[in-house]
């Protein structure tokens, strides 16, 4: 399996240059872990996720999977996500799966992106794509509502599959929350933007009035 050896932001810069797939594999030292490891060394599996995904594999316990499951709630090891280009997963697998299984889940996955592309493509500006980099780089500058956070004794009493759906559910809603966020700046700095006009112009309209002023004494 082709892993991106690089940071997470790294990570997401390549997946948004090369508008791939940008799947992350977060894992444990468990045996679902190791035997989903060998899943992605499928010849088969390695070569498609190869072709259209940015892949990044992230130890559970490390700060990386940390700042990861602050926006896209990590409730199961191991886990497999695939995020589309923007921002919200395409898919994602709770525990082991076998190789068939995860070429079938691929070949969704594969056709959702494609349909993701070419509707981006009309878009201008890269604000659809992925989560920014700063968001994710750092978890210190993440504003997380409490109530978005999974509850320890719930998930405990889940099965995978609902584990699963959590999961996704948690990452749709703080998607949501951080596009709302963002077009609230938006609009803030489009009101900035026209003061800042209408303080230049009435500048110069005083400047006019002033070079008027002169022309008429001389």
């Amino acid at each position: 399996m082709n892993w991106h050896r690089g940071t997470i932001p790294e990570a997401i810069s390549m997946a948004k240059a090369t508008r791939s797939i940008f799947m992350v594999f977060v894992c444990g030292e468990d045996d679902q872990s190791e035997k989903m490891k060998e899943t992605f060394e499928d010849a088969q599996v390695s070569r498609c996720l190869s072709q259209s995904c940015v892949s990044l594999k992230l130890d559970s316990k490390g700060e990386p999977a940390a700042q990861f499951s602050q926006i896209y709630p990590v409730v199961v090891i191991p886990s497999t996500y695939f995020i589309g280009l923007n921002g919200i997963p395409l898919e994602v697998i709770g525990g082991f799966v076998d190789a068939e299984c995860i070429l079938n889940k691929a070949k969704t996955v594969m056709e959702l992106h494609e349909k993701q592309r070419s509707q981006a493509s009309s878009l201008d500006g890269p604000s659809n794509l992925l989560a920014s980099n700063s968001t994710v780089a750092s978890s210190s500058s993440l504003l997380v509502d409490d109530s978005l956070k999974p509850n320890d004794e719930e998930s405990k009493e889940l099965t995978v599959e609902e584990k699963v759906a959590r999961a996704k559910e948690l990452a749709a809603m703080r998607r949501e929350t951080k596009a709302r966020e963002e077009e609230e700046d938006e609009k803030r700095r489009e009101i900035e933007r026209r003061q800042i006009a209408k303080d230049v112009q009435k500048q110069r309209s005083i400047q006019q009035i002033g070079r008027a002023s002169c022309r008429e004494r001389v």
